[in-house]
C-alpha cells in the first residue's frame, strides 16, 4: 500500500462458498479518517475485464459449451445488480473476446504491465478458437 500510495483495501478469501477471511486495511476516506472494513464498497472499474476474461478462458479450457453471443447476466447467477437503462453494460462474450484479442502485452515499467492496442492480434488462436468470434 505504501509503494502504490493506496489508502485502503479489503481482502476476502472464499473457499467452496465459505468465507474464511474478510478484512479491511487502511482508510476508506482520507479526509475523515474512516477506516476500510470488510463491508466497504469499492469501484470495480476494469477489474471486471480480468474476471470475465479468466472465466471465458476457463470455459474454453474445460471445453464447456456456452453461448458466447448471449449477455453475461444470462450465463451467470444473479448477484443483485441494479436495473440498468436499456443497452447499458450489455456486452456479450463475443464482444468482449474481440475487445480482448486486440490487446498485447508491451512489457513492464516499474513492475506494472502495460498493454497496447494492436491492429492485428499476436495470438489469433484465441479468438479463432471461440466459435462466436470467427468471421
Amino acid at each position: 500500500m505504501l509503494k502504490t500510495h493506496t489508502p485502503g483495501l479489503s481482502v476476502a478469501i472464499v473457499r467452496k462458498g465459505q468465507t474464511l477471511l474478510a478484512r479491511g486495511h487502511g482508510l476508506a476516506d482520507i479526509a475523515t479518517g474512516r477506516p476500510v472494513t470488510a463491508d466497504t464498497a469499492f469501484h470495480v472499474a476494469s477489474v471486471s475485464k480480468t474476471v470475465t476474461g479468466t472465466a471465458m478462458m476457463m470455459l474454453f479450457q474445460d471445453a464447456k459449451p456456452y453461448d458466447a453471443s448471449g449477455n453475461a447476466p444470462v450465463a451467470l447467477p444473479p448477484v443483485g445488480y441494479p436495473d440498468w437503462p436499456s443497452g447499458l453494460l450489455r456486452t456479450s462474450a463475443r464482444d468482449f473476446a474481440r475487445f480482448l484479442a486486440v490487446y498485447t502485452i508491451r512489457g513492464t515499467l516499474d513492475g506494472r504491465v502495460y498493454l497496447a492496442i494492436s491492429a492485428v492480434t499476436t495470438s489469433p488462436r484465441i479468438p479463432a478458437a471461440i466459435p462466436a468470434c470467427r468471421p
